[in-house]
């Protein structure tokens, strides 16, 4: 083996080396991202979670109120002593 050939060898082994750093740095930061994401998935979930929860709640409120609107004219006929005819036809 010639000593260019060494040189050779010895530039590619290098360079080798130094792609081998920067893979290695690279699969380090996917894998911080990758923890990342996932964190944030999570958050979201969560947030989802609370979100379904209070959407919940309103729809209760709102059913209730229905019901309570739905209640309001005969509540309203009976408050002030309101008494249908006996006779429809008059």
């Amino acid at each position: 083996m010639t000593n260019s050939d060494r040189d050779t060898l010895a530039q590619a082994l290098t360079t080798l080396i130094a792609a081998q750093a920067t893979m290695e740095n690279a699969q380090a930061t996917i894998v911080q991202t990758q923890a990342i994401l996932t964190q944030s998935i999570a958050n979201m979930q969560a947030r989802f979670m609370q979100i379904d929860e209070k959407f919940a709640q309103i729809m209760a409120i709102l059913m209730r109120h229905e019901q309570l609107l739905n209640n309001l004219p005969d509540a309203i006929r009976d408050k002030i002593g309101f008494k249908p005819n006996a006779n429809p036809n008059l």
